[in-house]
């Protein structure tokens, strides 16, 4: 019976995406998705959503201290319940890979010395999720994925740097500004977005392979170097779904015109990324469903 259960969601999604009309972040499909996800991080670790975090995936125990100095309460929906994502610290021993390749956390400054968590940083994390629920669908899908999330201290309020990785199914890495204005919040949306997108493709990924090959030979205009197609479709993918958030933005009328002007400006870029790359669902490393997904991608 699990077996057909299985054959039944595998078939739903490639007609996910391979269907024109879909909405991109598969809004019907996530929560079973997600739900693939859980069930391997029970099988592999004994984690559930529950007592998830990102330093318990690392170090592959249930047991390991989970550093929460605070969380985002937010809804998925408008008649539903709110729900919780954590802000979560990494202890040094898994910090440190980090923090060697240049990241640098808000660990010493999260948390002022009489125990309050800084009001500006938070404020612009939750500035962000308000953005995000003005697309209520894409809102919800971007809830059901993310459990964790690291505060990433940037060089500067005008560098923007993001992650998040595929052997840590429900966690995102983002730079938050030191001071919260409407733009800042609104960088931060983005990011969000981007990075939910990414763990959303990967968990599809784990159903319908999309791509075959890991040769790094196609361009990518904005990591402007050559990735695999792996790479480049993820690029591809987070992109088109950060410009339907942007056209969303745009279209709403309570917002204020810097915020829309912001939102028309990142879109045309996006656009104009993604022109450089339009012969890319003929790239060899593409299953069949793969050129399928990018003509879609091209097109909607």
């Amino acid at each position: 019976m699990r077996q057909v259960v299985l054959v039944d969601f595998d078939e739903k999604v490639v007609a996910a995406l391979t269907d024109p009309e879909a909405e991109l972040w598969f809004p019907h499909l996530t929560n079973d998705l997600a739900q693939t996800g859980w069930r391997k991080l029970k099988d592999e670790i004994g984690l559930d959503k529950s007592d998830y975090g990102t330093a318990r995936v690392l170090l592959k125990t249930p047991c390991a201290m989970r550093r929460v100095p605070s969380h985002i309460s937010v809804k998925p929906s408008e008649n539903s319940v709110r729900d919780l994502i954590l802000v979560e610290e990494l202890p040094g021993v898994i910090a440190r890979p980090y923090k060697n390749s240049g990241i640098d956390f808000y660990e010493s400054t999260l948390i002022s010395p009489n125990g309050t968590v800084d009001s500006e940083i938070l404020n612009c994390l939750c500035d962000a999720f308000n953005i995000i629920q003005q697309a209520t669908s894409l809102n919800k899908t971007v809830i059901e994925l993310v459990r964790s999330i690291h505060l990433i201290k940037p060089v500067s309020d005008d560098y923007d740097v993001s992650f998040s990785e595929p052997h840590i199914p429900f966690s995102i890495f983002i730079s938050i500004p030191q001071k919260n204005n409407k733009i800042n919040a609104f960088r931060v949306a983005e990011a969000i977005v981007h990075e939910a997108m990414h763990l959303q493709l990967t968990l599809v990924e784990g159903i319908i392979p999309l791509v075959s090959g890991n040769e790094e030979n196609f361009y990518s205009p904005w990591k402007e170097e050559f990735r695999t197609a792996q790479g480049v479709l993820h690029a591809l993918y987070v992109f088109r779904v950060i410009t339907v958030l942007m056209d969303e933005i745009e279209s709403q009328k309570n917002l204020v015109k810097e915020i829309k002007n912001h939102a028309r400006e990142r879109s045309r870029q996006i656009r104009d990324q993604i022109s450089e790359i339009n012969n890319f669902e003929d790239c060899p490393n593409l299953t069949e469903i793969g050129q399928k997904f990018v003509k879609i991608l091209f097109t909607s």
